[in-house]
């Protein structure tokens, strides 16, 4: 197979007469064209490294393995089924390419296609890239919820705390100091994290802060208020409240069957209001 080959033709005329004229002509045979590349600019490629997972809305790329005597450079991009193809132009000696508006999150596919002057044509390999431009937290529930379900109190006072985010998120941290101090959560199941506190707790209200990252490097933040409550309160004596009754007695005499009604209406010393109505049946008369 013939690479670029310069060769030189000599034509040779000769007319009736005998007379003959000569004449050359260089020409190149050019059949090959390298294979161009198209890698995302490290500075774009955030989160994990190389993972070619962005979550810069107009990323850039770099293009090599463009030949001199390329006469056509254009990069297509396909997302969602769609293409396009952008024209490029050289600029400083490189090429390189940056969308002029902002992507959707999502998935992308590039290629690059070139043409040189002696008709080649070639293009590199695809080049998947994902637009991740956010990340979230479903939820954060505290495990050891005693007493009354779902009102985030505890007796325990090594809470435990479980976390829902999307299952791209590669780290979840908790702290209840306003984040001066961070705690790694662990990773139990695909979007799951979980956290048992390893040193108890003062009782009282407390903040807890969740914070998740994603592959893309995109992070979310939220706050759980929880109470840890391990004492019983007493009331002293001097609660005792004063207490009006009113009572009501009446006889059946079909059934011969006593009906008590009470009611209570009864004034803590605190200021607390409680009505309180018990009815009570008697034993059937004799």
């Amino acid at each position: 197979m013939w690479g670029t080959v310069n060769i030189p033709l000599m034509v040779e005329a000769i007319d009736a007469a005998g007379n003959k004229a000569t004449q050359t002509l260089e020409f190149i045979v050019d059949a090959t064209l390298l294979v161009p590349t198209i890698t995302l600019d490290t500075a774009n490629d955030s989160g994990v490294p190389g993972d070619n997972i962005t979550n810069e809305k107009t990323p850039g790329f770099t293009i090599n393995g463009i030949d001199a005597d390329a006469i056509r450079v254009a990069v297509q991009v396909t997302h969602n089924g769609t293409s396009k193809e952008v024209e490029l132009t050289q600029s400083g000696g490189q090429w390189h390419f940056t969308p002029t508006s902002d992507w959707a999150d999502g998935k992308y596919t590039l290629t690059v296609k070139v043409e040189d002057r002696a008709g080649n044509i070639n293009q590199s390999v695809p080049l998947a890239v994902t637009i991740d431009t956010q990340t979230e937290i479903n939820s954060i529930v505290l495990v050891n919820d005693t007493g009354v379900p779902d009102d985030n109190l505890t007796n325990d006072v090594r809470p435990e705390f479980r976390i829902e985010v999307p299952e791209d998120v590669n780290a979840v941290r908790l702290s209840i100091d306003g984040g001066t101090t961070w705690i790694n959560a662990t990773k139990t199941s695909a979007g799951i994290w979980n956290y048992s506190w390893t040193t108890d707790l003062t009782e009282g209200v407390h903040m807890l802060t969740v914070e998740a990252t994603d592959i893309a490097g995109n992070t979310a933040t939220r706050t759980l208020d929880f109470t840890v409550d391990t004492t019983l309160l007493v009331r002293p004596s001097r609660w005792i409240p004063r207490m009006t009754v009113v009572c009501l007695a009446t006889i059946s005499p079909t059934k011969k069957r006593l009906v008590l009604l009470l009611t209570a209406l009864m004034r803590m010393r605190s200021g607390w209001l409680y009505r309180l109505r018990i009815m009570a049946r008697a034993r059937r008369w004799n």
